[in-house]
């Protein structure tokens, strides 16, 4: 009764097969994860159910393949739906012996999800970091060769603009290598940041002003209709990010000559900001998946994104603010992203 009491206390699966390969032993959480009843299996061989139970048909599946091998060696994992969500699981066959005698098998589903899901939330900040690298590297690389260049002749003041602009980027590699450096080693931080009151504006001014030097290079200019008054609390670093994977996004798109409309505003009692540009646009049956990571679409030419990951960042700073992001025909033609956060009551 203790030993049955311990087993059915257990997070993991634990099915026990005698010597005849007949279950012994099934706990209630094994009987969930397979989708079957706890009873249906008990004193009869592991495999003698019918196809009905999808779940239950994959452990078979795997336990079927593992014969040629040594059972004891299985490690195999597996996703399976338990509680309406998904769940990982490592398939594993433990020989049970009695003087060196076996008397029995244990099958072992273990539950892997949360190491799972930190390996995949780690992964995906990793990419976001390496994603935010670009930028500050693209402005540093092409503010080196405006002063390099001895053909063009710069002001003593462009000279200042442009050294100040390296300074800035410099240091802004420098903080993302720290964090990329701080996630390596300790927890994950919160994917919304610090919570700070913060000028919307302000943020959006600052992110353009670092892409300035890019857009005069590929003659392309920027309007800005920035209301200094939008104000929200979120991470002021975070918040840089949605803007300049936004502008970033159309640069991309936005042809020689072309504008790029930059629009802070209250709407609805909601902060709005919104990029604009006069680029060809994005069709109607790729905007669903735009803001999923790897997507990557070319439009009249106009080339991919190199990882397909800068709107599923703007998406999912966005979201753990609370807010949501959306796209939209701008008037004229091109494309309007639209990110709306709630007003909070102590802004």
């Amino acid at each position: 009764s203790k030993i049955e009491a311990i087993v059915e206390s257990l997070e993991d699966g634990v099915v026990l097969l005698d010597s005849d390969g007949r279950v012994a032993h099934i706990n209630e959480i094994a009987a969930l994860i397979m989708g079957i009843e706890q009873h249906a299996l008990l004193g009869k061989r592991f495999d003698s159910l019918s196809g009905d139970h999808p779940q239950y048909a994959q452990v078979c599946e795997i336990l079927s393949n593992a014969q040629a091998e040594q059972p004891e060696t299985l490690r195999s994992e597996l996703s399976l739906k338990v509680r309406g969500r998904e769940h990982t699981y490592i398939v594993k066959l433990i020989p049970l012996k009695e003087m060196s005698h076996p008397i029995g098998t244990l099958l072992v589903l273990q539950d892997v999800t949360y190491l799972r899901d930190q390996e995949r939330a780690r992964n995906n900040l990793f990419g976001t970091l390496s994603h935010e690298l670009r930028t500050p590297l693209t402005s540093l690389t092409l503010s080196a060769q405006l002063l390099r260049d001895e053909d063009r002749s710069l002001t003593e003041r462009q000279r200042r603009v442009l050294t100040e602009r390296i300074f800035d980027e410099a240091t802004r590699l420098k903080q993302l290598t720290l964090n990329l450096l701080t996630i390596s080693k300790g927890p994950l931080p919160p994917p919304s940041g610090q919570r700070v009151r913060l000028d919307v504006a302000r943020v959006a001014g600052d992110v353009i002003n670092r892409f300035m030097v890019r857009a005069q290079s590929m003659h392309i200019r920027f309007e800005p209709r920035l209301d200094s008054a939008i104000e929200m609390r979120g991470d002021p670093e975070k918040l840089s990010w949605v803007v300049s994977n936004l502008i970033e996004n159309a640069l991309r798109y936005t042809p020689e000559g072309g504008s790029i409309e930059v629009t802070s505003r209250y709407s609805d009692g909601a902060a709005r900001l919104e990029v604009a540009d006069t680029g060809p646009g994005i069709p109607p049956e790729l905007r669903e998946s735009i803001f999923e990571r790897f997507t990557q679409y070319q439009t009249n030419g106009h080339p991919a994104g190199a990882a397909g990951l800068g709107l599923a960042i703007v998406k999912e700073i966005v979201e753990a603010h609370g807010g949501h992001v959306f796209v939209e025909d701008n008037d004229g033609g091109g494309t309007r992203f639209v990110v709306e956060f709630p007003r909070t009551k102590d802004v």
